[in-house]
């Protein structure tokens, strides 16, 4: 059951120009907010993420209707803010605070050092290509896209598969 989905707010969520509504080359797009609206639905939790400061990245999450959020030394939880060592443990703060198996989490972007903390990390076609290892290893998934079509794919696909077991158990 996919319950966590962490995003990279500034390459995964906004496209071109910071916009919601194009991807990484500045096309219309609402994947993205078809995204968002797949996880609204199977009650999956979507956590953006960025390195930019903590008021830039509430403020943002909160035009997208998201109350949690993950800043450069912050975690965002529910209108409250506390520090954090780095991204990884924000992820893991999270998933403990929503008591969230690991296994229930997928991240979407470039941050590498998430792959230790959520079941799967989705890495959008741009990074794959800078680094073809990268697709060996087990717990990488690489989307055809950037931007809210890489978001898009991951979330629908994490559903689809999760489904998928739950009805062959």
């Amino acid at each position: 059951m996919l319950r966590c989905v962490y995003a990279d707010l500034d390459s995964v969520l906004l496209g071109r120009g910071g916009s919601f509504l194009h991807d990484a080359d500045g096309r219309f797009t609402l994947l993205g907010a078809r995204a968002l609206e797949a996880c609204a639905r199977a009650e999956a939790e979507v956590v953006p993420w960025s390195d930019r400061a903590a008021t830039d990245v509430a403020a943002d999450a909160t035009r997208l209707g998201l109350r949690t959020w993950i800043a450069a030394g912050s975690l965002g939880l529910d209108g409250d803010s506390e520090p954090v060592a780095d991204r990884a443990e924000a992820v893991a703060r999270h998933l403990r605070a929503r008591a969230c198996a690991t296994g229930d989490a997928i991240a979407v972007g470039d941050a590498l050092d998430l792959a230790t903390v959520v079941g799967t990390l989705w890495l959008p076609a741009e990074v794959a290509e800078r680094d073809p290892l990268l697709r060996l290893e087990e717990r990488f998934r690489i989307a055809e896209s950037d931007a809210g079509p890489a978001l898009y794919e991951a979330v629908v696909t994490s559903l689809a598969e999760a489904r998928g077991r739950s009805s062959s158990a």
